[in-house]
């Protein structure tokens, strides 16, 4: 958490909450998120022992985006997408989205994975949010399916603003190793997402603190 406060401009807002706190606000989001009617993984339980260690524990309800693309169709992906917006309209922001984190059950994408998620209603955290969900769709089915079902759910002005989080600093480390598996480069799938709806490569957002 440290490291990150350092490096990342919005990586540090939880540098003082304890173990015990961790799982409290990850218990509490992925209930939230259910109550307002979102495909979430299940919480089913929480707690600490005697050492000081935490645990929080969610119910696994089908296979992640990681297992390849023959089973996600384009329905799925819709849904992926609906699923993100349903958090973001209650103010979540996941800010850690991986294939694994996108479970497939009965038809439906239920998203896993809260602990890095936060109460927030900035623009750019949704924008993060959804960069990663593009990204985590295109290493599972391919750059053209990934950014059709991204441009068709956000719209081509939001879809464009979305494009400056393409960028290998907004990507959690599992993600990068899910994009590396499928030879996929994060900057060639910026460039084909700007030039499907026709639109100028923007700024990228600033993520990190300093570089070299």
């Amino acid at each position: 958490k440290l490291w990150r406060l350092v490096f990342y401009r919005s990586g540090g807002r939880n540098v003082t909450v304890n173990r015990q706190q961790q799982v409290e606000h990850q218990a509490y989001l992925t209930l939230y998120a259910e109550r307002e009617g979102a495909s979430v993984a299940p919480f089913v339980a929480a707690a600490t022992d005697a050492r000081g260690n935490a645990l929080f524990v969610s119910q696994r309800v089908g296979p992640g985006f990681d297992h390849g693309h023959d089973a996600i169709s384009d329905e799925l992906l819709a849904d992926a997408w609906q699923s993100l917006a349903c958090l973001h309209e209650v103010g979540i922001r996941h800010g850690d989205i991986t294939p694994d984190d996108l479970q497939v059950a009965d038809g439906r994408v239920h998203v896993g994975g809260f602990d890095r998620a936060t109460i927030d209603w900035a623009d750019t955290s949704r924008q993060l949010d959804e960069a990663q969900l593009l990204a985590c769709t295109a290493a599972a089915v391919g750059a053209d399916r990934a950014i059709e079902a991204a441009s068709t759910a956000l719209g081509v002005e939001q879809f464009t603003e979305m494009t400056t989080f393409l960028q290998q600093a907004a990507m959690p480390t599992a993600l990068r190793r899910a994009l590396d598996d499928a030879e996929l480069d994060i900057d060639d799938l910026r460039k084909a997402a700007v030039a499907h709806v026709d639109a100028e490569d923007q700024e990228l957002q600033t993520i990190r603190r300093f570089s070299v």
